[in-house]
Parts: structure tokens; sequence; C-alpha cells
């Protein structure tokens, strides 16, 4: 994942990084079902961020974003955890980076 190098998170954004961070941590250590409570935690969040990143780590985000959804509507709980993983680990990165 690219983070520009000028790029700084507001106050407001660190925050909505932080909840979709801890959605994505939540959700991994959580039994997944169609119905989990975890994945609406984490697609109510990334709609919040959703907009609020620059367009390159944007663009990013929403495709590995897309194929966490996918996997989950496919019931794919091998790549579901692996996608979780990357993506709340690639958030840690952007909040320690661009803080």
């Amino acid at each position: 994942m690219q983070i520009p190098t000028d790029y700084r998170l507001d106050k407001d954004t660190f925050e909505d990084v932080l909840d979709l961070e801890g959605a994505l941590r939540l959700a991994l250590a959580s039994p997944q079902t169609s119905t989990s409570p975890a994945m609406e935690d984490i697609r109510g969040a990334w709609k919040i961020l959703d907009g609020k990143l620059p367009g390159t780590l944007r663009a990013h985000l929403a495709g590995e974003m897309a194929q966490l959804l996918a996997a989950f509507d496919q019931c794919d709980q091998p790549v579901i955890q692996a996608i979780q993983g990357k993506i709340a680990a690639e958030l840690a990165t952007l909040r320690t980076d661009a803080a």
C-alpha cells in the first residue's frame, strides 16, 4: 500500500481508520456467519472512511474491501481471515505513518 509522503490524517479520519481497524481485528477474533454483526460493523466503518482518503490509497483499500466482501458472500473463511488481517495491518501502518 502506497501512502503519499505528504499525506497526514486529520483527527476525524484517524478515528475512522481506527474504527475500521478495530472492527476488522474484532472480526478476526470472532466466529463468522452469514449474518455476522462484525461484518456489518466492517461495512459500516468502511462506508464512513470511504472517500476520505487520497485517490490511490482509497482505490487500494476499496479493492481489498471488495475482495473481503466477495469472500464473505462466498463464506470462504480462510480468505476472509487473510484479507481482514492484511487490511488491519495496512490500516495500522497508515495510522503510524500518516499521523
